[in-house]
């Protein structure tokens, strides 16, 4: 499966730096009046760093503050920031829908059930396998 992780810039009054990993949208603290912070449901428009653009619907944003711990006998540090819970994501060579290149989804909700992490991803391999043209 295609791995979905994206650093780029979202285009709203400025170019807002971003980083998507596994459904998550992250965002420097300084781009939180940049970004509509408090609606939900908000699409964001940007380029992705291969050039591609990527079109994100963010469910809600909230803030991370400082936090230091340790993680699998490894010290984690992250710093404050802004995050995203992103509903879908579409990364396209042009701005026709005709040429989405790829369609990604993850979801939060299915490991509080099964402890695992579910993923998955529309592409040219497995559409067709779907009748999905």
């Amino acid at each position: 499966m295609k791995n979905y992780n994206f650093k780029g810039q979202i285009e709203i009054e400025t170019n807002v730096p971003f980083s998507l990993e596994d459904g998550i949208a992250r965002f420097d603290i300084r781009s939180k009046n940049s970004l509509p912070f408090y609606k939900q449901h908000i699409l964001l428009k940007g380029l992705i760093d291969s050039g591609q653009k990527i079109y994100l619907l963010i469910d809600h944003f909230y803030d991370c503050e400082f936090n230091h711990s340790v993680y699998e006998d490894r010290e984690v540090i992250s710093v404050p920031h802004i995050e995203g819970v992103v509903e879908a994501c579409a990364v396209m060579d042009s701005g026709s829908i005709d040429d989405v290149d790829s369609i990604g989804f993850y979801s939060r909700e299915i490991p509080k059930i099964t402890n695992k992490q579910v993923s998955g991803a529309l592409n040219d391999d497995n559409a067709s396998r779907m009748d999905i043209k």
